[in-house]
């Protein structure tokens, strides 16, 4: 049997009720299925619910939606960077001087949230965390009082052991934000993206994204943006400037980057 045709059978045997319900679902996993029916994708998620390893149609909807998503992240949709026209030529050459326009406190405050291990810790365990803990090998009571022990640490900024260090890992390989090391302060994570928005005005010229930049900003690249890349010490960054506002749109570390302080590298 084709994969579109054991899904189907699935969710026959889930019933009409659960089809209802979770029409939407089951169209957007079966238009996928189809267009990637060629290359045989994830087949194991099928035979692993109808021998019972996946215990009930809702996970096995959940683990497709899962894959998916990733698939998008690893294969974005195409995006058009804004046309080098007159309108934006100058600030393209020569980004402007920093200031507290650049860089207002409600930027500051997005790149918090979204780049740093201490704020995207609980939101990533609540929408991932049964991975994790099958990652891990976790029982269920032992996984809870692991997450507890490694939130309290990160707002204490305290030392994590080993284990922790692990649970940290598999926290950002389940995310899509990349984060800045985790010994950094708010402060030090200003300054780094001051320090490379300087040296990117002077010397950098505006970056194609590539798939962890389409990940990173969620998907999206709203007209009028345009991405530099810098550096703060040994700290590469891309920043995402709007030539709009004329102001900084997010920053965060470059990954891939092989003289990036890696923030999962275990100890």
């Amino acid at each position: 049997m084709t994969n579109i045709e054991l899904f189907d059978e699935a969710m026959d045997n889930a019933g009409i009720v659960f089809r209802k319900k979770n029409a939407y679902k089951i169209s957007r996993i079966t238009e996928w299925i189809e267009e990637h029916e060629h290359t045989d994708p994830h087949k194991y998620l099928l035979e692993a619910y109808f021998s019972r390893e996946l215990q009930s149609p809702n996970k096995l909807l959940s683990m497709f939606e899962r894959e998916i998503k990733y698939d998008y992240r690893m294969n974005p949709e195409t995006v058009d960077l804004i046309l080098d026209n007159k309108y934006f030529e100058s600030a393209q050459n020569n980004l402007p001087a920093w200031s507290e326009a650049i860089f207002p406190k409600s930027v500051r405050d997005h790149i918090m949230a979204g780049h740093t291990i201490g704020k995207r810790f609980m939101t990533v365990v609540k929408e991932h965390g049964t991975g994790i803990r099958q990652n891990l090998s976790i029982p269920e009571n032992e996984f809870k009082k692991l997450k507890d022990s490694i939130e309290y640490k990160l707002q204490a900024n305290g030392k994590l052991n080993k284990i922790e260090e692990k649970f940290v890992a598999q926290v950002s390989y389940w995310d899509t934000q990349d984060y800045y090391p985790r010994y950094m302060s708010e402060n030090q994570i200003e300054y780094a993206v001051r320090e490379a928005y300087m040296n990117a005005r002077k010397i950098g010229k505006r970056q194609y994204p590539g798939v962890r930049d389409i990940a990173n900003i969620g998907g999206t690249i709203d007209k009028g943006n345009a991405m530099y890349q810098g550096r703060s010490g040994d700290l590469g960054i891309n920043i995402w400037f709007n030539l709009n506002e004329m102001k900084i749109s997010t920053a965060y570390p470059v990954k891939n980057d092989p003289k990036t302080i890696r923030h999962d590298k275990l100890s």
